[in-house]
């Protein structure tokens, strides 16, 4: 298997919490947490056996031994991203699901969810449940289906013994009991004009340099627009004035790269800001006037 080990530095969070996921990810191992209960035939090896600490125990032998990490905040801001690029830096394989997967069958979701944690843990595996809420929701008297799942999801977490990474867009609408078993929760917000100069930075780094492009002229202009040179700071600048979230501004690279390399063009930031007219058409510039506003 080959392992992308460069997504972990591509991720734009706190470094000192990304540094922390990382750690309890790679000092997890479900296997050891699995054998840490003492028994009667062990407990005269124990002392010298490895000085690796032990995880805590339970009050209740086997509960409680998982590492729960939730993603939470609004879309595009790296919660996916997260859990792949710590799969790929610990080495782990990425079992990646979506409710869907699981069923929200109550007679057969709980099978379906024993199932898929053995797995994970026996190939060491990170789980990434994607969109997560169906299971993690408050419980309503009025919808007792609903309960339901939240109850058996809730069962079987609570023996998971494996990492499992859980993603969603509504902290708020997260059931209490839910909350109260999270391992570790990295909370993502919306991305500021810095962090948004920072992806645009990380995505166009990663193309190939552009090489046996003739320079641009005025015939080669975007909207009678004279393009400009290429990228550098200052067009960094105003590309990050786009109000666009981490997956927006992907979209954007590629389909303008898609574009000029169809047509032998330099990328500019003239050539880019069209392409965000048309991935993004929403998106507004800070500072722009909002037209409709006189229309």
């Amino acid at each position: 298997m080959v392992w992308n080990d460069t997504a972990y530095s591509h991720l734009v969070y706190d470094d000192q919490q990304k540094d922390l996921v990382l750690s309890f990810v790679q000092n997890h191992n479900p296997h050891r947490v699995a054998s840490a209960a003492p028994t009667a035939s062990s407990s005269a090896s124990t002392a010298s056996a490895s000085a690796t600490p032990a995880p805590m125990e339970d009050v209740i032998v086997g509960k409680g031994q998982g590492l729960i990490i939730l993603l939470s905040g609004p879309p595009g801001t790296g919660k996916t991203l997260t859990a792949e690029a710590v799969a790929d830096r610990t080495h782990r394989p990425l079992f990646y699901l979506q409710a869907e997967d699981l069923g929200i069958n109550a007679a057969s979701l709980g099978a379906n969810i024993k199932r898929v944690f053995e797995m994970a843990t026996e190939w060491n595996a990170v789980i990434l449940l994607d969109e997560a809420d169906v299971f993690m929701a408050e419980r309503n008297p009025n919808d007792i289906h609903r309960n339901e799942l939240v109850s058996i999801f809730l069962r079987e977490l609570e023996y998971f013994r494996g990492i499992i990474f859980l993603t969603t867009n509504l902290y708020h609408t997260i059931d209490a009991a839910f909350r109260s078993r999270v391992s570790l929760h990295l909370l993502f917000q919306s991305l500021n004009r810095e962090a948004r100069e920072t992806v645009w930075r990380k995505f166009l780094q990663r193309l190939p340099e552009q090489k046996g492009l003739e320079l641009p002229s005025n015939e080669d202009a975007v909207d009678g627009t004279e393009v400009k040179a290429p990228l550098g700071d200052a067009e960094l600048q105003q590309l990050s004035l786009w109000q666009l979230n981490g997956r927006e501004i992907k979209n954007a690279v590629r389909m303008v790269k898609s574009w000029c390399d169809h047509k032998g063009y330099l990328m500019t930031l003239e050539r880019l800001e069209s392409g965000i007219k048309v991935t993004s058409p929403h998106a507004t510039k800070e500072g722009d006037i909002d037209k409709d506003l006189y229309e």
